[in-house]
């Protein structure tokens, strides 16, 4: 189904140093779902028109296919990673004064970030635009494990609130990011050591998550320097804190390889981007 997009595929949006573009996904229909296990293999993906763009923090190529049949949307992202980590914040056992340390390790993330608005917007963190945004961050520690993604939302806007980041748009405005889990209980809980149960511990235990923020289905594998990772929501949620679909309108999303947090790069962390992600290509997603 061809709508008229909101951008030209020529048009870019100066961020900064940096050009995000638009550019289009149509999501094919299909009669079986695909199992949601971050494989390929499933023969539905070679219908599926594919799409590659860039990271827009580390320019890592992206590629991704959608899909959709009577209920769900699915979707299905691959990136090179040399190395798999699955690793976020353990707890390390400093011997000499006997606690434990959290450790300068972080996990490898998947971001979408969809617009929940009737503005067009790029999504970015220097918009000079107020936008709020459904989240849906996989993260391969914290949700993996439950086969799930933490359903989550961003509000970009001029006024403050709770933990906000302050931010400077392109054109010199201030906005602040508030950044907020979906109504209901997360995949995951940080568990606290005090006697030595090992040298490094995961400090998270994971469970399946409940409510709005239980709404994304996700699994990731990583394998010969590829990750794949499948994701699966339903077209309509009813939750106020979720984008709801319909299959005669497009939708516009971004994708980050790393957190959008609006922090600063830090090179003391095992991925120094974690935290400094940023959206890439603005997309329009359609339905055949």
């Amino acid at each position: 189904m061809k709508k008229m997009s909101l951008f030209s595929l020529a048009m870019p949006f100066l961020i900064f140093t940096h050009i995000i573009f638009s550019a289009e996904l149509t999501a094919v229909k299909i009669a079986s779902a695909p199992v949601i296990d971050g494989s390929v293999d499933d023969v539905l993906w070679e219908r599926a028109k594919q799409l590659t763009i860039k990271d827009g923090a580390s320019e890592t190529q992206l590629s991704i296919r959608a899909v959709y049949d009577q209920k769900y949307l699915y979707f299905l992202v691959q990136y090179q990673d040399k190395t798999e980590s699955r690793r976020h914040k353990p707890f390390v056992w400093n011997s000499a004064i006997e606690i434990y340390q959290v450790s300068t390790e972080r996990e490898d993330t998947l971001i979408f970030k969809w617009n929940m608005g009737d503005v067009a917007t790029n999504l970015s963190l220097s918009s000079d635009i107020e936008y709020r945004a459904d989240i849906w961050y996989w993260k391969a520690n914290r949700t993996d494990p439950a086969g799930y993604a933490d359903d989550k939302y961003h509000v970009y806007s001029r006024h403050s609130g709770p933990k906000s980041k302050m931010l400077t748009s392109r054109e010199g405005a201030i906005f602040y990011l508030i950044r907020k889990g979906d109504a209901g209980k997360a995949a995951y809980q940080t568990s606290l050591k005090g006697l030595y149960e090992g040298d490094s511990v995961n400090s998270y235990e994971v469970s399946t998550p409940s409510g709005s923020r239980g709404d994304i289905k996700a699994k990731g594998r990583w394998h010969n320097g590829v990750w794949t990772i499948e994701f699966q929501r339903k077209l309509v949620t009813g939750n106020t804190d979720d984008v709801q679909f319909s299959i005669d309108k497009e939708f516009t999303f971004a994708l980050s390889r790393y957190e959008i947090a609006g922090r600063a790069v830090n090179a003391k962390l095992s991925q120094p981007l974690h935290g400094a992600g940023e959206v890439g290509a603005v997309i329009h997603l359609n339905f055949e």
